[in-house]
């Protein structure tokens, strides 16, 4: 068993004078827990600066690349200079890849085949969608869907959930 000298240790080392003020810190008090909490947010606060000047400084090196006339600098200052372009052009090049020619196609171009829904529902809902399989149709879904619904949102019980008194 931990007789809390472990936390009392780390509250010693961290934070002398709020350790002699406490008494005896024990490791699940609510001071060990501030602190820790303390030490995470300026832990997350100085890494995310430390990436932030590490990103500006390689930015700034990049630049003077590309003024003293480096070809790979200039594409790569290119890119961030234009971030939202490229990614726009990356996903256009997939898409065309996958036979579609614009962005407007793809939202319906149906490259895919139903499975498991009756031919009228596919023909009514997902017109010209291939249809090789038969399966459930809208009364069917919506059958299936009442069920699941009331099994899910059905009448809360009157008593409430069970309890076993472990965790009064």
């Amino acid at each position: 068993m931990d007789d809390g000298s472990t936390g009392r240790q780390f509250l010693e080392a961290v934070a002398p004078a709020a350790a002699a003020q406490v008494g005896q810190v024990r490791p699940g008090s609510v001071t060990v827990y501030l602190i820790l909490i303390v030490l995470l947010i300026a832990g997350g606060a100085y890494f995310a600066s430390c990436e932030t000047a590490l990103a500006s400084v390689n930015k700034i090196r990049m630049k003077s690349y590309a003024e003293d006339g480096n070809k790979r600098a200039q594409y790569v200052m290119y890119i961030l200079n234009n971030f939202d372009r490229a990614l726009t052009a990356g996903v256009l090049k997939i898409a065309s890849k996958m036979g579609v020619s614009v962005l407007q196609a793809y939202q319906s171009a149906q490259l895919f085949e139903t499975v498991g829904l009756d031919r009228d529902f596919v023909e009514t809902w997902f017109t010209n969608t291939p249809c090789s399989l038969g399966g459930a149709g809208l009364s069917r879904i919506e059958a299936d869907s009442r069920f699941h619904h009331a099994a899910a949102f059905g009448p809360r019980p009157e008593t409430g959930l069970p309890s076993e008194g472990r965790h009064r």
